[in-house]
């Protein structure tokens, strides 16, 4: 692979912003009592997990088909998957969620039943 450098990787930089945004939006949804706000949080929150999946894989492919001439080893070019099964050469690679990821997507997964038993709650009063 070439050379991986910290500032190739744009992302780092806009991370933090966009949890504090996490942070500020379910604050307000939490203290005004909105449930646009509460929805509007979520749909960032889940478009976020895509763009930031999208770019793993992206940086996957990236790295795995542009492979340096100078290498020791020589690989034929591949795509790594981020979750899953990769053979790359003869060895096999696993890439599975750690509880990190599994947490993320378990709250990506419940946000619609949240919001719809809110909403069901705010309809009855």
């Amino acid at each position: 692979m070439h050379e991986i450098r910290p500032d190739e990787f744009a992302e780092f930089r806009f991370i933090p912003f966009f949890i504090l945004r996490f942070l500020a939006l379910s604050l307000f949804a939490a203290l005004a009592g909105r449930m646009a706000v509460a929805a509007l949080d979520y749909i960032d929150f889940v478009i976020f997990g895509a763009v930031m999946l999208y770019t793993l894989q992206h940086w996957l492919s990236e790295f795995g088909m542009n492979l340096s001439p100078e290498a020791p080893l020589h690989l034929d070019p591949f795509a790594a998957r981020f979750l899953g099964l990769t053979r790359i050469g003869q060895f096999s690679v696993v890439s599975e969620p750690a509880i990190g990821a599994i947490l993320m997507g378990l709250a990506g997964a419940i946000g619609p039943l949240v919001l719809w038993m809110e909403w069901r709650s705010l309809r009855k009063t």
